[in-house]
């Protein structure tokens, strides 16, 4: 039984090792996680809680061997402060840089908004101008469509003139014939007989 308990204090000291290597608290439940075929909290906890004490002493121990003359101890404080104040002044640099570049930003997305703006108000112009010159171009077709029915309307008027004035000079001894009468264009030709 003697050899039991100091196999599972044995145990119980290198699960808490490990743990404390890895980085974890050492407790109990996380010793009894590690040992296989073994449960007892009651057990085990004197063992955990020695382990412990036993680190808490080693480490005070070693703290007592890194004791540091008060001169030591202010002259690393002055440089802790020099390198504080050197961070410090480093940190509103990059503020003030950012600051700046922010400024710089949001002036060219002005600029660039401003320039949209406009870009779209000239779009809008240039659409506005399509249909107006869509518009008098219709126009012009329709007015285009109307002098046209207007000429040949003149057109054929002048035919019948002329006609006419063929039929007497026919009856005169002059042949005429009709060869073509398109839109505003008539041609005739006249031989005597």
């Amino acid at each position: 039984m003697a050899k039991e308990v100091k196999d599972l204090k044995e145990q119980v000291f290198e699960v808490c090792e490990h743990l404390e290597e890895q980085g974890e608290n050492c407790t109990v439940r996380k010793v009894l996680d590690r040992i296989e075929d073994y449960s007892s909290v009651s057990t085990t906890h004197p063992f955990v809680k020695a382990w412990q004490e036993m680190r808490l002493a080693e480490r005070e121990k070693l703290r007592q061997s890194f004791q540091l003359s008060p001169a030591f101890l202010d002259s690393l404080v002055t440089e802790a402060e020099k390198i504080n104040k050197a961070a410090l002044r480093l940190e509103q640099e990059k503020v003030e840089n950012y600051k700046s570049l922010s400024q710089e930003v949001s002036a060219e997305l002005t600029k660039l908004a401003q320039q949209l703006v406009a870009s779209m108000q000239e779009a809008e112009k240039l659409q506005n101008d399509k249909r107006a010159l869509i518009n008098q171009v219709n126009v012009l077709h329709q007015t285009q469509e109307s002098n046209n029915t207007a000429l040949n309307a003149k057109a054929e008027k002048l035919v019948s003139l002329h006609k006419q004035e063929v039929d007497i000079s026919v009856g005169s001894g002059v042949r005429a014939t009709l060869f073509e009468c398109t839109d505003s264009t008539l041609t005739l030709s006249y031989c005597q007989k």
